[in-house]
């Protein structure tokens, strides 16, 4: 097959660039006309198709990432087989791809090219692929080839990339099995003893790889190599990489001891499941890690330590409420509920007596009105529309409610509308007729789709979006999609407007 050219088209998908080819396929940059944004789409080459192998694990792909919703894992948005068209390269051929969110940054590899990351940052990354890990096997997948070039770094976060070596533990038939006894794959460097035996790979396989993959962020330096292909995998078989200590000396002694639990030879002897390696790693990251006690003894003081503390603070609690809520439910009243204040400018240069809001103003400021502010579900943040002068362009701001100044939401002109995440993490809010959300700690807004007559949005906690408009309500993906209408008006209606989830 030849490569799909510039202004390719596959469906609705334009192909912008190409951007690189891995094991599993090509990948390329694309613009999808209908929602005018930019995506990536990872094509199957025919002669791989023709595979039932190849072909049956690029589906499983697709499942697989189908399956995972979760910040640090990679979107799917969409899987087919079309025809291109449009362009000299490839065209009239059938091609099997995969649409996924296009993300911006450099991969592991390229960062670690210039060094070993500074301690937190690599502990933030670790923590953010762990939690990926955790929500892939607990959803019963295994990623099989953790590895820098799959762990990309963007401005939102890390993301865990390309699951075409994961495979389901879920029971499959016999004759649906694309791997023998003995095959062995992935890539070899961050592979763990059992894989290159041949045996079934599980959790504990992601967990040796993982600690392989922290071993080189905070080191700078791979935990196995070989001058051969024999002598890496004898290493890997049966040495030990020096302690992450000897090379970062700053390094915490539980950190040292977390990473050599992961690499252990025995797949038993490891830890065995993400979500406590994630804990380990938030525990340092908070400084937990200050303790002089290291290693599995540390560990076992400090969890008795805290279990008697815990135990000490709750039948002391106890004891107070036992002997004094009587007394208190006399004197008190009912409480007074707590009282936040906040002013909200039309624009940020105006003086205190024009930035109490309403709908008068003067001198050409903006009217800044309810439906352009937006307390966060959990009472500490709003979010607001305004001028940063007189005559500028309308931009969102979030502000702590307890904060002066506020900052300022890049890629947010022409902003109306704003609504909360039900985590009080994100913002929706609707500009030029697109719906779209942005971070409210800051970052690049991702369109989510049209929404033309925009009347109010709501947001629940599955991931659905409502918003509502002249012709009825619509629901959307907070990932994005084409939205669908779920409720219409009648002849006495004018519109369904602000909806809200209960």
């Amino acid at each position: 097959m030849s490569a799909l050219a510039a202004g390719a088209r596959l469906g609705p998908y334009e192909i912008v660039s190409a951007i690189g080819a891995g094991g599993m396929g090509e990948v390329y940059k694309a613009r999808d006309t209908r929602l005018d944004r930019i995506v990536a789409i990872k094509v199957l080459p025919p002669e791989w198709a023709n595979d039932p192998t190849s072909k049956e694990r690029f589906d499983r792909e697709a499942k697989t990432i189908a399956s995972l919703k979760h910040p640090h894992i990679c979107v799917l948005h969409d899987v087919g087989r079309l025809r291109a068209e449009g362009a000299s390269a490839g065209q009239g051929e059938e091609v099997d791809f995969l649409v996924m969110e296009y993300l911006e940054g450099e991969t592991l590899t390229d960062r670690l090219a210039r060094g070993p990351l500074p301690l937190q940052e690599a502990l933030g990354v670790a923590i953010a692929i762990g939690d990926a890990l955790d929500k892939a096997h607990r959803q019963g997948v295994i990623h099989r080839d953790l590895k820098p070039s799959n762990v990309m770094l963007t401005a939102a976060g890390p993301k865990l990339l390309d699951f075409g070596l994961a495979k389901s533990q879920a029971a499959l038939p016999a004759a649906t099995s694309v791997t023998l006894p003995g095959m062995i794959l992935g890539t070899m460097q961050y592979m763990a003893p059992e894989q290159l035996d041949g045996v079934e790979a599980d959790r504990r396989t992601d967990i040796f790889s993982f600690g392989v993959l922290v071993h080189e962020m905070v080191t700078g330096k791979k935990a196995f190599e070989g001058k051969s292909q024999v002598l890496l995998i004898s290493a890997i078989a049966t040495a030990s990489p020096p302690p992450l200590s000897l090379v970062q000396p700053e390094t915490p002694a539980a950190l040292d001891d977390l990473v050599k639990t992961c690499l252990e030879k025995d797949p038993a002897d490891r830890w065995q499941d993400a979500r406590d390696v994630v804990a380990e790693l938030r525990w340092i990251a908070e400084g937990g890690a200050d303790s002089d006690l290291g290693g599995s003894a540390g560990k076992a003081g400090r969890a008795t330590r805290a279990w008697l503390r815990r135990a000490a603070q709750i039948a002391g609690a106890a004891a107070v409420i036992v002997l004094l809520w009587p007394a208190y439910l006399y004197v008190q009243g009912p409480p007074a509920p707590e009282e936040v204040r906040f002013r909200v400018p039309r624009n940020l240069t105006a003086q205190p007596d024009e930035t109490q809001g309403g709908n008068s103003g003067s001198g050409g400021a903006a009217t800044f009105s309810r439906s352009d502010s937006a307390i966060s579900p959990d009472g500490r943040m709003i979010v607001f529309a305004a001028r940063p002068t007189p005559g500028d362009t309308v931009v969102l701001y979030a502000r702590p409610v307890d904060a002066v100044a506020p900052q300022r939401l890049a890629g947010t002109d022409d902003a109306s509308r704003p609504f909360w995440s039900p985590d009080s993490l994100s913002i929706g809010f609707v500009s030029k007729g697109k719906l779209k959300k942005v971070l409210a700690a800051g970052g690049r807004p991702q369109d989510l789709c049209d929404a033309p007559g925009f009347a109010g949005g709501t947001w629940n906690r599955e991931g659905t979006i409502l918003f509502g408009s002249a012709s009825g309500v619509f629901k959307v993906s907070e990932e994005g999609g084409t939205p669908v209408e779920i409720t219409a008006i009648d002849q006495t209606e004018s519109g369904h407007l602000w909806p809200r989830f209960l």
